[in-house]
């Protein structure tokens, strides 16, 4: 059964269904929001932050790269916030060198900067 309706079985899990029986498992499987939380899983993610922003905060903390290359290359106006612009200097910099490294060996393709 484990093979069939999931990716096969983990290390435990034959020996969990068995214990606690094909039926209770399936509905485990079918509502998952019955299944309780792993207190030592919640301990190890607590450190990390970005699992408690939301989308804007995660954007402004978190830039994808996409934006990062459009400061970069001036398309768009480097933010007011003293923190963010800060951020996304040292982001942009990184961008810079990377593209200077790519160009330097060859990988001209990569290398294109628009500075319009």
């Amino acid at each position: 059964m484990l093979n069939r309706l999931t990716f096969g079985p983990r290390p435990g899990d034959v020996e969990r269904v068995r214990k606690i029986s094909v039926e209770k498992w399936m509905d485990e499987q079918l509502h998952p929001d019955r299944i309780g939380e792993n207190p030592d899983l919640q301990a190890r993610l607590q450190p990390l932050e970005s699992i408690r922003l939301d989308t804007s905060e995660l954007t402004r903390k978190y830039p994808p790269p996409q934006l990062v290359v459009a400061y970069a290359t001036g398309r768009i106006a480097m933010p007011e916030d003293p923190e963010t612009r800060a951020l996304i200097e040292r982001l942009s910099a990184r961008y810079k060198q990377r593209i200077e490294k790519k160009t330097r060996n060859g990988d001209a393709q990569f290398a294109v900067i628009d500075a319009a």
